[in-house]
């Protein structure tokens, strides 16, 4: 799967969970990027999937909408997705800084440090 699709799958995903339009920016493709290892066709089905386990996320990621620029962009689901289930492997290659999504540890009970 391709960088530009994987995308478009998180966008379509943020539209219908979250309820609002994601923002774009330069460091979403950055994140697809790091994290290409991941994304597989079976990744939308497991991203849905999580929405059923941990229905707060869609609160949270609300939320936070306005006063985080990484909420505002549709990789944060994949954010969420990853430290749910590899919480070492996105401290070890988030490409951005690790403190934009220190709240997607805590809302997981996932430690950062």
């Amino acid at each position: 799967m391709n960088d530009l699709v994987a995308h478009l799958d998180l966008s379509a995903i943020f539209v219908d969970k979250i309820g609002l339009t994601p923002h774009y920016d330069a460091s979403s493709l950055d994140v697809l990027q790091a994290f290409s290892d991941e994304l597989d066709p079976e990744l939308k089905g497991r991203l849905l999937a999580m929405f059923e386990k941990y229905p707060f996320i869609s609160d949270r990621i609300r939320d936070r909408f306005e006063g985080y620029l990484a909420f505002r962009q549709p990789t944060i689901i994949l954010a969420y997705y990853l430290v749910s289930m590899k919480p070492h492997v996105v401290k070890q290659k988030w490409p951005l800084n690790l403190q934009d999504i220190e709240p997607v540890f805590t809302d997981l009970g996932k430690a950062l440090c």
